[in-house]
């Protein structure tokens, strides 16, 4: 469901006056370092540092969505992929809906009328999302549609705040791109207005230059919408390698970086991007590792192919649901183009096909198509 992902971590627009909890686009220098730290210790992985700092502005900002939402994120990335099923499931929700609860009870304080649309824009997009890939998809779009109610405010904001650029980039870019890769999402976003994507890419690069907050996000974005939206991983390539080298750490960063090597056939770079992930305690991440260690060792023809590891591999997946599908698909698109070039086109046809049925992004769907092609 990630036509919806698009409302996420919006709250970063938000600058904090000292003294109360009030709204200070630009103005303040010591509003944007309460913040930044945070987001700081986030990106770089470090959850403990970052609970402490949230925990020391809880105080100061107490009944305010902030903190909630912070806390929110903070969960999102410690616990990646967060599944609907996973023990920590229900507390990130809970904290969504806190945030919207502590934002209805300032709305109708002036102080607050730009600030709080980004609190309920991004917890109602988390929301969104959480239910879209839980398979709610009528909460999911209930939720997406009280977001949207919000982000039609920052269309008439984009000249004032350059955060703005971000969200109704991004709107515009998957209210288009999204129907077009999933058919099925065709008869439920008609209540949506139409975007535009060219227009939606330039507004995200916008807010990458021009941004404070958003900088990073628009980065991010701009690397996913290349390689697995538009099927350009040379285009993609500067962002993820900005990402890795400015939060090393970052293991969600890697692993796209690590993808987007992959596909470009860098291969002696991905051996040394996917370190990050050995050992790792997130067990998603140190599979991923595996997965690249055993493909490279395939493609440089230290070990024969084999369908029984093959199976043992994506079956490491298969706990993950469907967060499980997008590395499933890498490894049956890495096998039926090995036995492309063995000329054994029984398993490239069985394995392509597998690919594609497994493929959670547009461009594993094309490149599988191009192995099928090929026969």
């Amino acid at each position: 469901m990630r036509v919806f992902s698009f409302f996420v971590v919006l709250f970063f627009h938000l600058c904090i006056n000292e003294g109360r909890a009030q709204v200070a686009i630009y103005n303040s220098e010591t509003a944007k370092e309460t913040i930044r730290p945070v987001l700081t210790q986030i990106y770089s992985g470090d959850f403990q540092s970052a609970e402490k700092m949230i925990k020391g502005l809880e105080a100061k900002f107490s009944g305010h969505p902030l903190i909630p939402f912070l806390r929110a994120m903070l969960m999102q990335n410690k616990y990646y992929p967060l599944k609907a099923d996973h023990p920590q499931s229900e507390k990130y929700v809970k904290y969504l809906y806190e945030t919207i609860t502590n934002a209805d009870r300032l709305k109708d304080k002036p102080e607050f009328e730009y600030e709080l649309p980004f609190f309920y824009l991004s917890a109602y997009g988390y929301l969104a999302k959480h239910y879209g890939d839980q398979g709610s998809y009528t909460s999911a779009i209930s939720r997406a549609q009280k977001a949207y109610d919000q982000l039609k405010k920052g269309f008439e904001l984009t000249d004032v705040f350059a955060e703005y650029y971000f969200s109704t980039g991004l709107y515009q870019y998957y209210r288009e791109k999204y129907p077009e890769v999933h058919p099925i999402y065709k008869s439920m976003v008609w209540v949506f207005p139409s975007g535009d994507k060219a227009n939606g890419l330039k507004n995200i690069k916008i807010a990458r230059d021009e941004a404070i907050f958003t900088s990073t996000e628009a980065t991010i974005y701009l690397g996913h919408l290349y390689m697995r939206y538009e099927n350009e991983p040379s285009k993609s390539f500067k962002y993820y390698r900005e990402l890795t080298e400015d939060f090393p750490k970052n293991q969600v960063f890697a692993m796209s970086y690590c993808e987007n090597l992959w596909l470009l056939g860098r291969h002696a770079e991905l051996k040394d991007a996917m370190m990050v992930m050995k050992d790792s305690e997130n067990a998603y991440f140190s599979k991923i590792y595996n997965m690249y260690n055993h493909l490279l060792d395939v493609y440089s023809q230290k070990k024969p192919l084999s369908e029984n590891k093959l199976t043992i591999m994506t079956e490491a997946f298969d706990e993950f649901a469907d967060r499980g599908n997008h590395p499933k698909s890498i490894i049956y698109l890495a096998y039926a183009r090995a036995y492309q070039s063995e000329g054994n086109s029984t398993l490239q046809k069985k394995y392509a096909k597998l690919a594609k049925s497994n493929a959670a992004y547009a461009h594993i769907s094309d490149l599988a198509d191009n192995v099928l092609k090929a026969l």
